[in-house]
């Protein structure tokens, strides 16, 4: 099973509200973040919450996990992502208008 999850960056800003997909009776892990419309930005950083602050994310080579604004689904590598639980996007400039991504979770199956 899958779910929908929108965030939203407001006009004005860079940053995405959160989504998290870990919570007391279900469990989800990261799949996908899917854009669609114009955006300011042109590309987004995903950045995972850990102990209430945000970073970015890097990948096992040093690489800067980030997604070129293109209308679409973005699939996120469940290796780089396997051990967060809430993340946003961050793009280098605000937003012109206000915008919405959708984040595609997957269920875990024990």
């Amino acid at each position: 099973m899958a779910k929908l999850e929108t965030i939203t960056l407001a006009s004005g800003g860079g940053t995405s509200t959160e989504v998290s997909f870990s919570r007391k009776n279900d469990a989800f892990e990261m799949g996908s973040i899917i854009l669609s419309g114009t955006y300011t930005n042109t590309s987004f950083d995903v950045q995972a919450k850990i102990d209430g602050t945000f970073y970015d994310v890097y990948d096992t080579f040093g690489s800067k996990f980030s997604i070129t604004v293109a209308t679409g689904k973005h699939s996120l590598p469940a290796d780089v992502f396997k051990d967060v639980n809430t993340i946003r996007l961050n793009g280098s400039q605000n937003e012109a208008s206000d915008r919405t991504a959708q984040v595609l979770l997957i269920d875990l199956v024990d």
